[in-house]
Parts: C-alpha cells; structure tokens; sequence
C-alpha cells in the first residue's frame, strides 16, 4: 500500500488510505509500515522477495544482538553466547509471522540491540549518551515502523533482561539513566506519530461492553 501511495503522491506523510477497511487514516494507524525497512525495500522489491529480505535481516540482527549481549554485557563464554545467539535466529516467532503477513514485527529483532546499548559498561560519558541516543533512535523507529501492539512487550523484555543482569550483582544506575535519557529521544522524534495514533484511537473508546 504504501508503494501505491509513493507511486502517485510521491515522499509525503500518507494521512489516509482506502487500501484498508474500504478507507482509514494510514499516518495515524498504530501498524501503518509507511516509515519501515520493509517499505523501502519494497520500493525496488516484490513482496514475497521483501518478506524474505526482511526475514533473513531480522535473523541476523537476532544472532549477532544475542551474541553480542550475552558476550558484552554477561561476560558469558563465546560458546555459551553463539547458543544464545542461535536459540534467538533460529526461534519461530518471526519467519511465523513473516510468512503470514505480520511484516511489523520485524522490529522485535532489535530487542537484544537495545538492551545492549542499555547495558554495556562504557566509561566515558560521551559513549553512554551516545548508546543511549541510538536505543531511543530504535524505540522512535519502533513506532515509525508500526510495532504498535508490540511496544510495550519489547520494553518490558528489555528491562526483564536488565533486571537479570541485577540479579549477577552489578549496578543498574546507568541503565535507568540511559533508558531514560533513550525513552525521551523515543518520544520526540515519534511525537507525530503518537499524537496522531492516540488522537485515531480516542475515537474508539474500549468500553468493555457485553457483547
């Protein structure tokens, strides 16, 4: 859909579109993909060949973000961090959800990633405002690219990863200052987007009404 609108509209906010429920606002749909990865490869890709790109993006960004965790921050054994790594690429949440059509999801494979810029130990105050400057560029891009339902479960999974690493007995001051300083760089350069989804969805109240 959003190569539709390119096509005709060129690079421009999409405020509506009539692909989806004979018409709707797309710019303030929580899942729209307009500002993705997957959007832009499918500019030059069809979408069978865009799912497979992305799929196989996203099981390296998984490997290489779960070695690099358990290697960087854990301090674990190369061997033990490839196996994390592995269980990561190779589990079947995203090629399931790929293949049927769930393309927003491919942003749950910067998980690791942000809980690596969160956690690894740097010393200078440059390189810690700097992790955290790119993990809030990844929650700005997690609403960009329409992880909307699953937003909070990956900030969740990133502070239970954080609160394991509690558990080895480090401190966990510049996590908190780091996701905080990340939370608000996520907020302002999504403030659009966000604005847009709550004022879309405020018309829709769940009401918990029987059915």
């Amino acid at each position: 859909d959003g190569l539709i609108w390119f096509q005709k509209n060129g690079l421009q906010i999409p405020w509506f579109s009539p692909s989806f429920c004979a018409g709707q606002p797309f710019f303030a749909d929580p899942q729209s993909t307009f500002y993705s990865v997957p959007q832009l490869i499918a500019l030059v890709a069809s979408p069978v060949h865009t799912a497979l790109i992305i799929l196989l993006m996203s099981a390296s960004l998984l490997f290489w973000g779960g070695y690099l965790l358990m290697r960087k921050v854990f301090s674990v054994a190369p061997l033990a961090a490839v196996l994390c790594g592995g269980l990561l690429m190779f589990n079947g949440f995203l090629p399931h959800r790929i293949l049927v059509g769930h393309v927003t999801f491919h942003g749950f494979a910067l998980v690791p990633w942000a809980a690596l810029l969160l956690l690894v130990p740097v010393r200078s105050r440059f390189n810690q405002v700097m992790a955290a400057c790119v993990a809030g560029v990844i929650l700005a891009y997690w609403v960009h690219s329409g992880l909307g339902s699953l937003l909070l479960a990956c900030c969740l999974t990133v502070l239970v990863v954080a609160l394991m690493f509690g558990l080895t007995g480090q401190s966990l001051s510049q996590f908190f200052a780091r996701g905080a300083l990340a939370i608000g760089i996520g907020i302002a350069l999504a403030i659009a987007k966000l604005w847009a989804g709550f004022s879309f969805l405020s018309n829709f109240p769940r009401t918990s009404y029987l059915m």
